[in-house]
């Protein structure tokens, strides 16, 4: 992951090309499941159970995935979960904005 974020954001290499390794990290090999598709749902259900979080907070990471990480970290610190060091998110958030400009330029 550091050396995604390194090479990624550092902008040592197109964001094009990290698409596929952040995807590869992200999907099985047949690019069907999330690898994390479990974990994933019990993330959500810890959302769904804040009452500080709204539903459409929670719907709106559909067009706003790299909200996930801020999101993450709000709960885990109630859950006593570990946190996302915030270089390590805000490093995966920068990525996150620059690939869906690519894919919307692109789209």
């Amino acid at each position: 992951m550091t050396s995604l974020l390194a090479d990624c954001v550092g902008k040592r290499r197109p964001v094009e090309r990290c698409e596929g390794r952040l995807m590869d990290i992200v999907l099985d090999k047949e690019r069907m499941l999330p690898k994390v598709h479990f974990l994933g749902a019990k993330v959500m259900e810890l959302f769904d159970g804040d009452s500080e979080m709204g539903r459409d907070e929670i719907v709106g990471l559909c067009r706003n995935p790299q909200k996930f990480l801020s999101m993450y970290n709000k709960v885990a610190e109630k859950s006593d979960l570990p946190l996302i060091e915030d270089e390590t998110q805000r490093g995966l958030e920068c990525l996150f904005e620059r690939l869906m400009r690519v894919n919307a330029a692109s789209g």
